[in-house]
């Protein structure tokens, strides 16, 4: 379904298109030079080796632009891409980007050069660095560092390619020589996965495999939706369901929402795949971050009106027994930098302030009294602790709690208290995180203690072999 005529090409074109210029920090917005943005999309090639697109932009308005004689502007950037495949070094290029304008009043347009790099690449684990120097002023040097787990497409079972989030898609007028142009279409990438004022509407562009062989009936449908931190899908934009015929192996799946009437802050964009009965079958999502200018009631609070929220707040009134507790329940969204600030802190006030301050650069609406981040978090916290509790510990803090809270609800439990020589278990599934991950509980103990033992989710334990656990054949 896409062009496969070279293993290796870097696009030697660069496109003016509107960008936001802004990179999303850990709870707020850095407005600081960052020049440089990448984002990736992978889709299926053959039986070994996937198609990779790595989609990057240079932010035009921190670039150093030097006048030739003739009158004309131009900018001179050496990309340097570096990418380990299993801790190896897998493949390393180096290439220019140039670019240039008539005048200054081009660059005060705020505008993005994108670009993209395209390979084949075998299933594996790869870590990537893109950097970016600006060679008019060297000094000026920007990188990006990620990470992809790239798993082979299966041949008997429904897939999807990862979702690539664009800013616009359309088949209007569309240059066949361009290098956002596929399958009829021009998709123009979103690498730093920004919206707002700018870009009201986030695109996105998936591809659907193994149809005819992976969905029973004649006919399957696609949703897809935008939710929050928690995976709670948010109430102001509405999700959309379609039904498809299933008529072909693959097909390319495209749309809209329009995100520009949420708050600014991250969430998610989720796309499903299900049967005709309503059974899913595949599901991808991908963050994407909204940012809207400060108006009149966004701009940041004074430390006087800061100290008066933080008052009227249920922290203004919290004794230190309750603010350790409560810093204890935040240990899952905390950094190691946070948690080492807040236990260097000696008053009860600073306490106060600190976690009045972190709750609030996850609220939604930080200009009212109802922190909605924080209440769904609580809430997540109270469910573990009253169904998760065990001799020795609170709920919040046994691997089941973490689970729940992290994740929230799986989309349904496998409870298994009673087989013949296998100690109790429970497989926790969920449908919409990182297109479906189980995870696997396992009372060792005998004493409702359930130790999380296996999970296909990155980043957590991983231990295929845990049904020999369960059966007391080996330990971790």
């Amino acid at each position: 379904m896409r062009n496969r005529c070279f293993l290796w090409g870097l696009v030697s074109i660069a496109m003016l298109v509107p960008g936001p210029g802004f990179l999303w920090g850990q709870s707020n917005f850095n407005l600081g030079p960052d020049l440089l943005k990448a984002d990736y999309a992978v889709f299926r090639y053959d039986s070994s080796q996937v198609y990779w697109e790595i989609y990057y932009a240079l932010n035009q308005s921190q670039l150093s632009y030097l006048k030739n004689d003739a009158g004309v502007l131009s900018s001179d950037v050496l990309l340097q891409l570096r990418i380990y495949g299993n801790d190896t070094l897998w493949t390393t290029n180096a290439w220019k980007s140039q670019n240039s304008v008539q005048d200054s009043l081009q660059l005060a347009q705020r505008v993005d050069l994108l670009d993209k790099v395209n390979l084949l690449a075998p299933p594996g684990n790869y870590a990537i660095t893109l950097m970016a120097t600006d060679l008019n002023s060297p000094s000026l040097v920007d990188s990006v560092k990620f990470t992809a787990i790239i798993t082979p497409f299966l041949t008997d079972m429904v897939a999807l390619s990862d979702l690539e989030l664009s800013t616009s898609i359309t088949r209007k007028n569309v240059n066949r020589t361009s290098p956002f142009y596929k399958n009829t279409l021009m998709v123009i990438p979103n690498p730093a996965k920004v919206y707002g004022e700018k870009n009201e509407r986030v695109y996105f562009y998936v591809e659907s495999y193994n149809l005819l062989r992976g969905v029973p009936g004649e006919s399957y449908g696609v949703a897809y939706y935008i939710a929050d931190l928690l995976g709670k899908p948010v109430e102001l934009v509405s999700p959309v369901r379609q039904q498809r015929k299933k008529q072909h192996a693959s097909r390319v799946e495209f749309g809209s929402l329009n995100v520009g009437v949420l708050p600014s802050g991250t969430y998610f964009l989720h796309f499903n795949l299900s049967d005709s009965t309503g059974n899913l079958l595949a599901s991808k999502s991908k963050k994407f971050f909204v940012y809207k200018a400060e108006s009149e009631a966004d701009k940041p609070l004074t430390a006087k009106d800061i100290n008066a929220q933080l008052l009227k707040s249920e922290f203004g009134t919290m004794n230190e027994t309750e603010l350790e507790q409560e810093f204890k329940y935040t240990g899952y969204i905390l950094s190691t930098e946070q948690k080492a600030s807040y236990e260097e802190l000696t008053s009860v006030d600073a306490k106060r302030r600190f976690l009045f301050m972190m709750w609030r650069a996850y609220d939604p609406e930080p200009n009212t009294l109802l922190n909605e981040f924080r209440r769904d978090y609580m809430a997540r916290i109270q469910y573990a602790n009253e169904n998760f509790s065990t001799l020795r510990r609170e709920g919040w803090h046994t691997d089941r709690g973490r689970v729940y809270i992290i994740y929230g609800k799986p989309n349904y439990v496998e409870s298994h208290p009673n087989e013949e020589n296998t100690k109790p278990y429970e497989i926790w599934n969920f449908d919409q995180i990182q297109g479906g991950v189980l995870f696997i509980f396992g009372d060792l103990t005998g004493f409702r203690n359930y130790e999380l033992i296996h999970s296909t989710a990155r980043g957590e334990i991983q231990n295929p072999n845990y049904m020999q656990i369960l059966r007391g054949g080996f330990g971790f």
